[in-house]
């Protein structure tokens, strides 16, 4: 079985176009037709669906890329041991982070892993975490660092890194600030109730966090007035800093930030974060260095 020819097909069927699959494959847009051809004339049925402008697989081809998936992960898993009994320190990881901290994270492990791993290159790409935890299920990704609350874990292995509590933020120059301070800041929590009639900015619906700040609210009885929402924690913490309204956000946002205040919610509300790998995958020495130095990315920015 050629698997150079598994790597083709695959690609046609993640971008469902040939001309797509052969530009990300660096190869010709007839001779990619033509493995194919060659490939559905030896198998005797079609794998793809031929649409107007784009390409679906057929049962046949689900069967195909299912097992061809599962061909390239064994390669790849091969490979890491080999890599680790050689002491070669050679190869390619692609490592899935979320926006905005992710970006953070990889420049503080990026130069140490490098250090310790010059041969190993990285391939980081930022996604939602729902998206990346599929990326790892296909095994596009070696491994994700994700956030994600109790409902929408996945069943992708993975490794515990940190509990990161979400705090209630509000500016310092609020006109709240004082009050909110010797009226309802006793041992540390914040009564929200006292907000009811001001306004809130949040993230959007289809952020990971917005499920848990919603279902903690929801338990407060609390109805927040919405002025906007916005997919970045950046953009809503920069909003509340101009006095905009209140809102919710990890600790690691408001820890450092000199023009916020932060305030603990009653129940705690808090999400996980973990690093993801695909089911009996190979955890390579080089994958558990940078396990090991995002937990540590983690710790010294949380505490």
């Amino acid at each position: 079985m050629d698997l150079k020819q598994l790597e083709y097909i695959v690609k046609i069927s993640e971008e469902g176009n040939i001309t797509k699959a052969s530009q990300k494959l660096f190869i010709s847009q007839p001779a990619l037709n033509q493995q194919l051809l060659k490939l559905e004339n030896d198998l005797g049925v079609p794998l793809f669906n031929r649409n107007k402008n784009n390409l679906t697989l057929t049962y046949a081809g689900e069967i195909y890329i299912e097992n061809a998936n599962k061909i390239l992960n064994i390669k790849k898993d091969t490979y890491k041991m080999i890599s680790d009994i050689s002491n070669s320190n050679k190869g390619k990881i692609s490592v899935g982070f979320t926006p905005e901290r992710g970006s953070d994270m990889f420049s503080y492990i990026y130069p140490k892993f490098h250090k310790r791993y010059p041969n190993i290159s990285i391939n980081p790409i930022e996604n939602k975490s729902n998206d990346l935890e599929n990326l790892v299920s296909n095994g596009t990704l070696d491994i994700a660092f994700t956030s994600l609350p109790n409902s929408s874990y996945s069943n992708n292995p993975k490794i515990h890194l940190l509990n990161e509590k979400l705090v209630l933020i509000i500016s310092k120059n609020n006109h709240l600030c004082e009050e909110l301070l010797s009226s309802s800041y006793k041992d540390g929590f914040i009564d929200i109730s006292l907000l009811k009639s001001e306004n809130f900015i949040m993230l959007k619906k289809d952020s990971t966090l917005r499920e848990i700040i919603d279902d903690t609210l929801f338990k407060y009885n609390f109805h927040p007035n919405i002025l906007l929402e916005s997919s970045s924690t950046y953009t809503v913490t920069n909003m509340v800093k101009n006095n905009l309204g209140y809102s919710i956000v990890p600790f690691y946002y408001a820890k450092n930030n000199p023009d916020l205040m932060y305030f603990n919610l009653g129940s705690y509300p808090s999400w996980n974060i973990f690093a993801s790998y695909k089911k009996n995958s190979y955890l390579s020495n080089s994958l558990q260095y940078l396990i090991d130095l995002t937990k540590e990315y983690l710790e010294n920015s949380y505490y």
